[in-house]
């Protein structure tokens, strides 16, 4: 996924779920911020799922939270 963003080929790029998979240790915290913080300035990520760590959420041009 991290070659695919910093290509930067597309202007929008979704990560379903990613939230649940860091909330399950699947991924790890820095790795993702690590990639949200190195993406070309044109790209758009979008992270989708419960539970997103402060980390991110503080990072985020927009939040949403569906009840």
């Amino acid at each position: 996924m991290r070659k695919i963003i910093q290509k930067g080929r597309h202007d929008l790029v979704s990560m379903d779920e990613v939230n649940i998979a860091l909330y399950y240790k699947l991924i790890n915290i820095e790795n993702l911020l690590e990639i949200v913080n190195n993406k070309p300035e044109h790209v758009e990520l979008v992270l989708t799922g419960r539970y997103a760590p402060q980390e991110l959420i503080d990072k985020a041009d927009l939040v949403a939270k569906m009840k």
